[in-house]
């Protein structure tokens, strides 16, 4: 039946894009969160001097 290939053809095609996303917007928040952290630390010693 094609019409079975078809759409699981296209599901996998939604899976790769959707773990695509989601490993980007995991990269990002360690990027955002990595930021953040390195912010506060610079804040912490410039309070200490």
């Amino acid at each position: 039946m094609p019409g079975i290939l078809y759409y699981r053809g296209k599901l996998e095609q939604l899976l790769n894009l959707l773990t695509c996303f989601l490993i980007t917007v995991i990269i990002l928040q360690f990027t955002l969160l990595f930021l953040l952290i390195r912010n506060i630390s610079n804040n912490f010693f410039i309070g200490l001097l």
